[in-house]
């Protein structure tokens, strides 16, 4: 079967790029918590995990939701985007907020931010240390967080995986929580104001912002990538590939693309 080439990016080293999915984790009214999948960056939920303790922290490393739970200080690994718990683990440090990257797990722990080895509960070093680190993300080459200078909270981003802080902007809302990053945008969760927005790039500028009805309050974001084997039995976009990169392909058919370095 010939692949007929529809579209074409140059992708930057390290860069991840991907048509993917906003996750997020609330706790409702009624005390249930739920971690819900959204189509794309929007309100509208497609999914729902439910019967889960709790939702502070959430990522996503290619293939199963991570659910970092506060209260017992454990992550738990999911098969997918499912119930089904196929791994824990507790970290040495308790926090709030994870993220996966480079291999890695990241905890954020309000003070500090730690690295593990792998996906284990072994710290292998503590890489930042300042206030008000709660949310965390990664964009497939540098890490963001959250802190606060001076009663003003700020999001950062990174150099790589380092405690080295090489851009920053004041939070424009009250009470950042969760970060994700969607490839093009950061992705902060607003524990709150009930608030989701999608910034413009690395900015203060909101981009796009909806609230959660029906809430307690809005914890953990992930952004749903996938990499890997092919997912789909057909493709539907073709992309070449610069730099380095992979390909691969998900469900719904969108072409993936995570850079190898």
């Amino acid at each position: 079967m010939k692949l007929k080439l529809k579209e074409s990016i140059t992708v930057e080293k390290g860069a991840v790029y991907q048509p993917g999915n906003l996750i997020y984790g609330t706790s409702t009214t009624s005390g249930a918590n739920e971690i819900r999948r959204c189509k794309g960056f929007s309100s509208t939920v497609t999914d729902l995990v439910t019967s889960i303790e709790q939702v502070y922290g959430l990522g996503w490393d290619g293939e199963h939701l991570l659910n970092y739970v506060h209260i017992y200080g454990w992550v738990e690994k999911r098969q997918g985007f499912s119930s089904t718990i196929i791994d824990t683990i507790t970290p040495a440090h308790s926090g709030y907020d994870i993220t996966w990257g480079d291999g890695n797990l990241y905890t954020a722990t309000s003070d500090e931010i730690w690295k593990y080895k792998g996906f284990s509960g072994e710290a292998d070093r503590c890489i930042y240390s300042g206030s008000g680190v709660y949310g965390l993300a990664f964009d497939g080459k540098n890490l963001y967080s959250t802190c606060s200078v001076s009663g003003v909270t700020k999001i950062n981003k990174h150099k790589g995986c380092t405690g080295t802080i090489t851009d920053s902007f004041d939070y424009p809302y009250t009470m950042p929580h969760g970060l994700a990053w969607d490839g093009e945008n950061i992705c902060i969760s607003d524990h709150f104001e009930l608030l989701i927005s999608q910034q413009e790039g690395f900015s203060a500028t909101t981009k796009y912002a909806f609230h959660v009805s029906g809430v307690g309050y809005v914890g953990g974001l992930a952004w749903e990538y996938f990499m890997g084997a092919p997912r789909a039995r057909f493709i539907s976009r073709l992309f070449p590939v610069q730099d380095g990169a992979r390909c691969s392909y998900p469900r719904s058919g969108y072409c993936v693309i995570i850079s190898l370095d």
